[in-house]
């Protein structure tokens, strides 16, 4: 466990995520047209490889009833095929994901397998637009009969980077640091008491003794 812990640990810490909202039109094969509203979470691991988990609402129409299929969670593996220079990617991803029907005239559940391909176009450095197209798979059994819940999705939104700002070190400013005064201070002497001293001195030397 450990092991596995530090060969995954530098991978995460350099992957880049991401928060996506879309929504758009469900076309059922067996079905009249609904909408389709999704939550996403990327997170791309390596260059052009990562993963995805969301949550998907999407609602499809016949003659009798409304039918409203809950897929959560999803999940699957992306690939993004970028280009230098240009501010647009494409992507793909495939996975599956667990759905629950209401009402549950034809079934309750049955677990979906999707594969979608699309643009993003990048806004800003956190924000970019997506447009995808994918096609779903999926059937529900009720006594003894299955229901095909094929369909294929058209879908635009937003993403929104999770990824943290990098900060630039930048070289320490100079601090001018005053050098301390090696100098002695020297005071200045007293010349002209120095001066009187001596001048003093050689009056009492030429002087005459007195009785």
């Amino acid at each position: 466990m450990k092991l596995l812990i530090i060969i995954l640990l530098p991978v995460l810490m350099h992957s880049k995520s991401a928060f996506e909202l879309l929504a758009g039109s469900n076309q059922p094969n067996d079905f009249d047209n609904g909408t389709t509203y999704a939550i996403n979470y990327l997170n791309i691991v390596t260059k052009d490889f990562g993963y995805e988990i969301g949550f998907q609402l999407s609602s499809a129409y016949d003659s009798n009833n409304t039918y409203n299929h809950i897929t959560l969670p999803y999940a699957g593996i992306i690939k993004n095929f970028a280009f230098k220079h240009l501010p647009f990617y494409f992507f793909t991803a495939g996975g599956f994901g667990l759905t629950i029907v209401s009402p549950t005239t034809n079934g309750s559940s049955y677990l979906k397998s999707y594969f979608k391909a699309g643009l993003k176009y990048r806004l800003s450095r956190k924000t970019k637009l997506i447009g995808q197209y994918s096609v779903n798979y999926g059937k529900t059994k009720k006594d003894g009969q299955t229901t095909s819940f094929n369909s294929s999705q058209v879908l635009i939104g937003l993403g929104f980077s999770l990824e943290k700002p990098k900060i630039k070190k930048g070289k320490p400013a100079y601090q001018n640091v005053q050098q301390p005064n090696t100098r002695r201070n020297v005071r200045p002497q007293n010349r002209s008491n120095s001066t009187y001293k001596q001048t003093q001195k050689l009056m009492n030397d030429l002087s005459w003794p007195t009785y």
